[in-house]
């Protein structure tokens, strides 16, 4: 029975819309005290990151989510997922560079390459 479930409301006949999930999460009080094992964390520190670089819009966007991809992965796994570095290298900065070349638009491939670097890094 479809009404079922909604039996339990005050009027089970009243449509009530989910939850808006589009604001932006709330930052963490400080750069330390959240957990880098979530997403909202991970991308609080990237928005905080990206703002202290002064970027914005697209630009800002692309070092966000690069800082999010890379904070997941080691340098390794890209290279195992074939993104092509010289000599297979696993070095940071070569990974970023390739990861922004593969991944980004010219015109976003310095701020995703800023991004990932920084997640490798272990910023901030």
């Amino acid at each position: 029975m479809l009404w079922a479930a909604c039996e339990d409301s005050p009027d089970p006949y009243v449509y009530t819309p989910p939850p808006d999930l589009s604001s932006d999460s709330p930052a963490p009080d400080s750069l330390t005290d959240c957990d880098r094992n979530t997403l909202d964390c991970v991308t609080s520190l990237g928005e905080y990151l990206a703002a202290s670089e002064r970027l914005a819009g697209m630009q800002a966007d692309s070092f966000v989510l690069a800082y999010q991809i890379c904070s997941v992965y080691p340098p390794k796994d890209f290279v195992d997922q074939g993104f092509d570095t010289p000599g297979n290298s696993e070095d940071p900065v070569d990974v970023a560079i390739a990861h922004a070349e593969e991944t980004f638009t010219p015109a976003s491939q310095q701020a995703g390459y800023e991004g990932c670097l920084s997640a490798f890094e272990g910023l901030p």
